[in-house]
């Protein structure tokens, strides 16, 4: 099974021809694996028994056998490949088992993968010209839920006093910043706006990086992007070396 395509697995129980035939069989069985069911996958016709944790699957009357589909579940986790086993229970009480006890399948995973692109990186302080970077995932992984995109941010600008920018959530005991590419959506931007101040502070930079989430997703090679803020009181200067009488614009 595959989470890419959601190709099911499926298995079998047999049982022989006895008196009781006429009357539908329970079976139980044992259900391990690092897959859980719910999370990671669903399974058709059977029944959960709480307090053995074990499921049963119920052969009908009149019939010898019967089949569970299991469906893996898409997520935006990395998990590797996950397995689920089956192991027919030895029912004392109501049959035996025969040779044939235990099916195992595994559940490949699918994973989004993340790139950064600048879209614009120069920015001033005079205009108040914006920047733009964006998040782009593929289509992997479980496209109908948010992505939370981390990224590390970085350079000579600090968020706040030197610039804003819009849709980002700040992880503060992590020192990050995140980005949601929403439900649905492939991709998200996020626009950064110089704050204008009156400070002699030269150009000033910020970086943002994407941040490697082992957890959620992978990135791929396009992962920086680089701005530039023109500072103001430079803009001021030059504009004096040509004007004697400089204004703001």
């Amino acid at each position: 099974m595959d989470e890419a395509t959601l190709s099911t697995g499926k298995f079998t129980v047999t049982r022989s021809v006895d008196d009781n035939f006429d009357q539908p069989l329970p079976v139980r069985f044992v259900f391990a694996g690092t897959a859980a069911n719910g999370p990671d996958y669903s399974a058709t016709d059977q029944t959960y028994i709480s307090h053995l944790n074990q499921r049963s699957l119920t052969i009908p009357a009149n019939e010898t056998s019967m089949s569970s589909t299991i469906t893996p579940i898409k997520d935006n986790l990395i998990e590797g490949t996950d397995t689920v086993t089956w192991t027919l229970y030895s029912d004392e009480a109501t049959y035996t088992i025969g040779a044939d006890t235990l099916a195992e399948m595994t559940i490949t995973d699918d994973v989004a993968e993340v790139t950064l692109t600048l879209d614009d990186g120069e920015m001033d302080e005079a205009t108040l010209g914006t920047g733009k970077f964006t998040v782009t995932r593929s289509a992997n992984g479980k496209l109908d839920a948010p992505l939370p995109v981390r990224f590390v941010f970085a350079g000579t600008a600090a968020n706040g006093p030197d610039y804003s920018a819009t849709d980002q959530t700040y992880i503060s005991h992590l020192n990050q910043r995140s980005l949601t590419i929403p439900a649905n959506e492939t991709s998200m931007s996020s626009i950064v706006t110089p704050v204008r101040d009156f400070i002699i502070e030269g150009d000033e930079t910020v970086t943002w990086t994407l941040y490697s989430d082992e957890a959620t997703y992978t990135i791929g090679t396009e992962i920086f992007a680089e701005m530039t803020i023109a500072d103001l009181i430079d803009l001021i200067f030059k504009d004096s070396l040509e004007d004697p009488e400089p204004s703001l614009r």
